[in-house]
This record gives structure tokens, sequence and C-alpha cells, in this order.
């Protein structure tokens, strides 16, 4: 998967993702288009979304399973400044 977007679902509000390169681990790591913000997989918490300093605020609602190799298509709940929101990843097209 080279690109996807998170789709805010209480307003529609689109973050776009794109393909940076290969993390340490071995997965890809993802960049929002417009700052500094990544999506990539930690160790022992899996795929979340990261800010500058590594600090996560968002992550799939189901988790993720060992072996995924991409940000899983599904619900991602997010977290900042104490309030949340529901996203939908969808892959790029």
């Amino acid at each position: 998967m080279e690109s996807f977007e998170f789709v805010r679902l209480s307003d529609g509000l689109v973050y776009r993702f794109h393909r940076e390169a290969a993390d340490t681990n071995g997965r890809p790591v993802y960049r929002r288009a417009d700052g500094v913000v990544w999506c990539r997989w930690l160790d022992g918490a899996g795929w979340c979304v990261v800010d500058g300093e590594d600090r996560r605020n968002g992550w799939p609602v189901g988790g993720s399973p060992d072996g995924t190799t991409t940000p899983p298509a599904t619900r991602w709940y997010s977290e900042k400044a104490g309030r949340g929101h529901l996203y939908e990843l969808r892959p790029g097209q």
C-alpha cells in the first residue's frame, strides 16, 4: 500500500498519508501529507499514529494482529488534547 487516508467519521475531515520508508523492523512508515505525523508499527503496541516525538495518539479500534505488514483498513481511534475521534482508514487509489 503506497498511500491511504483517514476519514473522520464525525465530520468527514480527511488526512492523507503516503509511504515514506521502511522502518527498522521491515514494515513501511507512512507520513501525513500536511504535517509531522506518522503511521508506523511500534513493537509492543502494533500499528499507531505517532507525533514527532513518537507519542502514540491513534490506533486501530480492534488492535493490530501480529504479522500485519500494513495498517489495517478499519476504524481507528485518535486521542489528542483530551479529545477523541473515530476515523476510517481507506487505502489509496
